[in-house]
């Protein structure tokens, strides 16, 4: 069974809550960073085919169905032959009584003789990692191990090799360091540790309402996305996969984004109460700003709180020729004052989930800094390389600050909330289309799908004319089949597919205008591009309908979520109240655009 660059939408991620890896239909593991998710890519083939992978290669194999098990991110992959069947079972170890740093493989009995060879790459690329067989372990040169059930060997090029006998199991584990070869009892015990250990994350989720298996699927890719050791979340484990084929937008999404954090804390904090992962962004947040190199805060950060390093372009052929592929992320450099007001809104969630106001002196830097520097030009929610006054980042800047209100000291109280009423007069006065919709920028024409937030976030009233005209000119320009497109002013736009978020953030907007049936709509669209194991990507190709870009996106996965509890509690407000019902809404709607 030879492995083809699969489709992005055949891609499954497993992961430790420190790194991850990404399994396709065929078993092959395609991508994984060593150590951390923005670590170098020991095996990178899905960013060169002829660089690097761990291919499962049973004769006459074809792929068959795969699961999760339970709410952990344990896979297994069944692949079918003429012969029979072969289960593979891959896990990154988790949990406290398991050793940390391994991925592991385990093999059902095989049909037919079956190889499984290993080809790691070092610096992006750049060199081979290729290592020595002793003591039954390959070992490469950096402490690294490959231990498997049956004799390795290992060609003149440094890959290494091994056949699992017909009628025989087997197993292998990468190891992160030195370690003891291990056994297989041990490797078992390992995988239902780590099974009970996400178990054990997932069990403080309370929703049980509409879509609940699509929440918990969702739910699983928001957990591996966190960096446990720091409570970072980065926004997806991929680097350099491509937002148009063949073009130059293929991008390192393996950072935290201030910009992602107020959805991801936003959806997580309302479907789980009780979980930590709220007081760890902002121990996070604190962490990172002692090591910023912008103040307040950079807007983009290592998941170790460092600032992020330079970007670079190694010698890649791009997933499907598309390249240079990026390494690290220019953005490290932007000044995006929605991504502060992004932060104040996710701190205000915590802040209202736990009490207190922890972490509060890099919170109020934040908002004093929006206070003082509103009304600059910034590179907006889309990095754009060049500076205007995006509506967008007053909006979120302007929301920011209001979440903090209730927490802020009186003078400190009476100073956001003068500086958010400036943002809103002056959007409302500079910040308009000539049909009286929400301009992306300042003197624009055009309308971006954020604006579809903007009522969500409360900055203003969902039936208001101008939000009325916002979603017109949206779906009436922008959307096709419940996808939407960015207003993006930046190189190759134009060419892009849908923004997939887009399409859960019109199903909220709706939700708030008491329209169940039409964010149902928009809910559904989305779901119809997450694979079968519930993971989301970034895009989705107009023509082909295929996933593009970074996955699983975090902003995806939260905006789903958040999409999901805003209809749920839609249905409760329409069965309530008769007059919220969403026939009348629909008459509110036409009324409010005719106006």
């Amino acid at each position: 069974m030879s492995a083809q660059l699969p489709l992005l939408s055949d891609l499954a991620p497993i992961g430790d809550r420190r790194t991850a890896a990404l399994v396709g239909r065929e078993a092959t593991v395609w991508w994984y960073p060593a150590h951390r998710f923005d670590g170098s890519a020991l095996l990178l083939g899905l960013l060169d085919p002829s660089k690097g992978g761990w291919r499962v290669e049973l004769p006459g194999g074809r792929s068959g169905p795969r699961r999760y098990l339970g709410e952990s991110s344990v896979l297994e992959t069944r692949l079918d032959s003429a012969e029979g069947s072969l289960t593979v079972t891959d896990w990154m170890n988790l949990g406290r009584e398991v050793r940390p740093g391994l991925l592991c493989r385990k093999f059902s009995q095989a049909p037919a003789d079956t190889s499984i060879v290993f080809e790691g790459w070092r610096d992006y690329g750049r060199a081979r990692a290729a290592p020595q067989l002793a003591g039954g372990a390959a070992a490469f040169d950096d402490g690294m191990h490959l231990f498997a059930s049956h004799p390795m060997k290992r060609d003149r090029e440094g890959v290494v090799s091994w056949t699992l006998p017909r009628g025989e199991e087997g197993w292998a584990v990468l190891s992160g360091g030195p370690c003891e070869r291990p056994r297989r009892e041990e490797i078992e015990r390992w995988r239902d540790a780590t099974v009970a250990r996400w178990t054990e994350l997932a069990r403080h989720t309370t929703y049980e309402g509409p879509y609940a298996r699509q929440v918990a699927d969702t739910l699983r890719q928001l957990r591996l996305l966190v960096f446990e050791p720091t409570g970072a979340v980065a926004a997806a484990v991929t680097a350099g996969l491509p937002e148009v084929l063949g073009g130059k937008r293929n991008y390192d999404y393996r950072f935290s984004w201030l910009r992602d954090t107020a959805m991801v804390v936003r959806g997580m904090l309302r479907s789980a109460p009780a979980g930590q992962e709220g007081e760890a962004f902002l121990s996070f947040v604190a962490q990172a700003r002692e090591r910023a190199r912008r103040r307040p805060l950079d807007t983009v950060t290592a998941v170790d709180g460092w600032p992020v390093p330079e970007e670079s372009t190694p010698p890649l052929a791009g997933y499907a020729g598309s390249g240079p592929v990026r390494i690290a992320n220019r953005a490290r450099k932007q000044l995006q004052l929605g991504a502060y007001g992004n932060l104040l809104m996710a701190a205000g969630s915590v802040f209202r989930a736990h009490g207190g106001r922890d972490h509060w002196a890099p919170v109020r830097d934040i908002a004093e800094f929006l206070v003082r520097n509103w009304r600059r030009s910034d590179s907006g929610v889309w990095e754009s390389s060049e500076q205007r006054q995006y509506t967008t980042s007053k909006v979120f800047a302007a929301c920011g600050l209001e979440a903090i209100l209730p927490f802020a000291d009186p003078a400190e109280r009476r100073r956001y909330g003068n500086a958010a009423q400036a943002i809103r007069e002056h959007v409302f006065h500079h910040h308009l289309t000539s049909e009286g919709a929400f301009a992306t920028f300042a003197g624009a024409n055009g309308v971006d799908v954020t604006s579809a937030l903007y009522p969500v976030w409360s900055f203003c009233p969902p039936d208001c004319p101008q939000m009325v005209a916002s979603v017109g000119v949206l779906e009436r320009d922008y959307q096709r089949d419940g996808l939407l497109r960015r207003d993006d002013r930046t190189p190759q736009s134009r060419l892009e597919g849908a923004f997939l978020p887009a399409t859960f953030w019109l199903a909220q907007y709706w939700s708030v205008r008491n329209d169940p049936e039409r964010a149902r709509y928009y809910i559904e669209a989305g779901l119809s591009h997450a694979n079968d194991v519930g993971v989301l990507p970034e895009e989705i190709d107009w023509q082909e309908g295929t996933a593009l870009g970074n996955l699983p996106l975090g902003m995806a996965h939260a905006s789903l979520v958040n999409a999901i509890l805003d209809v749920a509690e839609c249905d409760e407000r329409v069965r309530r109240s008769p007059a919220a019902s969403p026939r009348q809404a629909r008459h509110a709607t036409r009324d409010a655009a005719a106006t």
